[in-house]
């Protein structure tokens, strides 16, 4: 056998940089998921906006629409990446977000949000959220205003019912019962807390989650 294939990285030898492109091919697949999670927000806010216009509660409507045209312009959505493109995709949002929202006024009925809309909804603005962190800190504003809304849709979508509450207390027992059964194995672990967390119901869950951030 050919010693040189038996090098460690660490010794230097067989290695070599990656080039930016290969650095963007290899994050590419990660990224269209991304894209996708606010494609799948974008969609289910436009509907939460929508019942809220069927409601006649209309007050956040105005900051909704911005909300969207920018968060596809953050993320780049625009099938052509041009100047133009950008344009007529922000075109395309503002005028399907009006006329759903004009749709559910006329008929004073719009449906319930599946749980996955809710879902998709609260994933992208965590996403967006922590995009804008990583990306500049003079973004910090958007981003509170990301995780507020967010916070008060959690509250409006699944309010506490006494006794429902996961404590911190529970939170641990939670985490020490996946160790005992799991050991180290992180997958299993996982595994295992997703299933209690099912059990418990979606507030324990998003509590779980609440605490884990």
């Amino acid at each position: 056998m050919d010693n040189r294939e038996q090098t460690s990285p660490a010794q230097g030898e067989n290695t070599r940089g990656y080039t930016v492109d290969e650095l963007l091919a290899q994050m590419e697949p990660q990224y269209q998921a991304y894209k996708n999670t606010m494609r799948q927000c974008i969609a289910g806010l436009t509907e939460h906006a929508a019942r809220l216009a069927a409601q006649g509660q209309e007050e956040q409507l105005p900051t909704f629409r911005r909300l969207l045209t920018d968060m596809a312009e953050f993320w780049g959505l625009a099938e052509d990446d041009t100047p133009k493109g950008y344009r007529e995709m922000v075109e395309q949002i503002g005028s399907t977000f009006d006329q759903a929202v004009s749709a559910a006024r006329d008929s004073g009925g719009a449906p319930e949000l599946s749980e996955q809309t809710r879902q998709n909804i609260l994933s992208g603005l965590e996403l967006y959220a922590q995009e804008m962190r990583a990306n500049d800190e003079e973004l910090e504003q958007w981003a509170a205003e990301c995780d507020s809304l967010a916070g008060g849709l959690k509250k409006q979508w699944y309010p506490a019912q006494p006794g429902m509450e996961m404590s911190k207390s529970d939170f641990w027992e939670l985490i020490a019962g996946a160790k005992k059964e799991c050991g180290q194995n992180m997958d299993a672990s996982s595994q295992w807390l997703a299933g209690q967390l099912i059990a418990r119901g979606p507030q324990q869950t998003q509590d779980f989650h609440d605490i884990l951030n």
